[in-house]
């Protein structure tokens, strides 16, 4: 196994004061959720992400919403807008998480094999990136991974020289959640090759990581404002009684939620010492816990987290509001 650190080069940006930064947390089929309060944004702004923020990053499906959303059409305009990466969604998710009848007898209902045959996922990343690299980016983007045969984290950064990819394998790499998808096995663009699963493993809030990334990729800014949207939580605990008896199968599905509310947790609260109360905007939408899958991409199910989503807009218009005013006010140069 390779213990040697995964070569980068970054090259600081240099002259820019104020810098405005979009971070998306993980959390499959619920990308619907920042998918719409982004396309909100856009709406009110009029504007698109890659022209309001400086650095998008994210994680899992948060991930391919950030390569979807900087992705470069031909003329190096934005190929996707938010409306687009919705229609992803809604036209799209029912493809990404289709289970095969030859599938579920295959992998024992995902107890011995991965559950989903990525060729959903992989035909629809295909079609919302093309051809394009991770370098070819409109704004600086990463994709949070892990690399499983050099035992350490991975993110893809466009930002980063030493190593280019082409756009597609690093929305692959990014969301290949283990026991979901078969993970993601291919090589940078100097055929150096990287075997890859799903970010959410290290980073499900990404935030806190783009704020130090940002810090030093924009060496000079006197002012980072981050906005960061998660793919909805569900504020479920769990009876001590029971739990003290459980074993292994019991306590797989509550270990994982456990795992992923404290990663997103901490990273809130870490970055809420790092940054300015002003300059911070986290946007959550509260579930239900049949609201909380990440993995049912069926109409019925997109049309409860779409209906839920509508309502913290709602709920929150004078937040919205706020932030759109700090994206769109004269910056500082």
């Amino acid at each position: 196994m390779d213990s040697q650190p995964i070569p980068s080069k970054i090259t600081p940006i240099h002259g820019k004061k104020e810098v405005f930064i979009l971070s998306i947390d993980g959390g499959g089929i619920r990308g619907l959720i920042p998918t719409r309060i982004i396309q909100e944004i856009e709406h009110i702004t009029k504007r698109h992400p890659t022209e309001l923020f400086d650095f998008i990053a994210g994680t899992s499906i948060g991930g391919i919403i950030s390569l979807a959303l900087t992705t470069p059409s031909k003329d190096q305009k934005p190929q996707n807008s938010s409306d687009k990466v919705m229609e992803m969604f809604l036209k799209h998710g029912v493809d990404i998480f289709k289970k095969s009848v030859w599938k579920k007898i295959e992998s024992a209902g995902g107890l011995t094999d991965e559950a989903y045959e990525a060729t959903g996922l992989e035909s629809t990343l295909k079609l919302y990136y093309g051809d394009t690299t991770l370098s070819q980016s409109l704004v600086p983007t990463v994709a949070t991974s892990f690399e499983l045969e050099k035992n350490r984290p991975y993110n893809f950064r466009s930002y980063d020289s030493a190593n280019d990819f082409t756009r597609e394998f690093c929305g692959r790499s990014t969301s290949a959640w283990p026991c979901l998808f078969e993970l993601a096995q291919g090589t940078n663009l100097k055929g150096e090759r990287f075997c890859c699963v799903d970010g959410g493993v290290v980073i499900v809030n990404p935030a806190e990581y783009a704020f130090d990334e940002a810090k030093i990729l924009y060496p000079d800014a006197e002012k980072i404002v981050v906005v960061s949207i998660g793919t909805g939580e569900c504020d479920q605990s769990f009876p001590g009684k029971e739990a003290k008896d459980w074993g292994v199968i019991k306590w797989f599905g509550p270990l994982l939620k456990i795992l992923n509310d404290s990663q997103i947790h901490i990273a809130d609260e870490n970055l809420r010492k790092k940054i300015a109360k002003e300059d911070y905007f986290r946007l959550q939408v509260m579930l239900t816990p049949d609201e909380n899958n990440i993995d049912d991409g069926s109409q019925e199910n997109l049309g409860k987290l779409l209906k839920k989503t509508e309502e913290f807009l709602q709920a929150n218009k004078d937040a919205i509001d706020k932030i759109c005013q700090v994206l769109t006010k004269e910056r500082k140069k």
